[in-house]
């Protein structure tokens, strides 16, 4: 059994994991990683089909069963995690984008 004081360690890691854990927004595009059970992934990809098809959103996915996860450390307190899958994730989805635009 952990002791109370690296329990209180392991929940301060886990509160800045989170907090620290990057999404990227830009070029006016949202871009992150989501963990889904299979019914959200397809009520979501259901949506993300009709607003393409109503031409409001191009869009592009990766489906993965493991997650990469990196940490650029800059002090005790001061991190940063990238967070991909592990099968080749934000690259698989941008092809997928870029094929969707081109079929346009």
């Amino acid at each position: 059994m952990a002791r109370p004081k690296e329990h209180h360690r392991a929940i301060e890691y886990l509160r800045e994991l989170t907090q620290n854990t990057d999404y990227l927004k830009f070029d006016g595009a949202l871009r992150m990683v989501v963990d889904v059970s299979r019914p959200q992934k397809e009520r979501l990809l259901k949506t993300l089909e009709d607003l393409y098809h109503t031409g409001e959103i191009f869009y592009g996915h990766h489906a993965d069963p493991c997650a990469l996860l990196t940490c650029y450390i800059q002090g005790p307190h001061k991190h940063l995690h990238f967070v991909d899958a592990g099968g080749g994730g934000y690259t698989m989805t941008a092809k997928a984008l870029k094929a969707q635009k081109r079929a346009c």
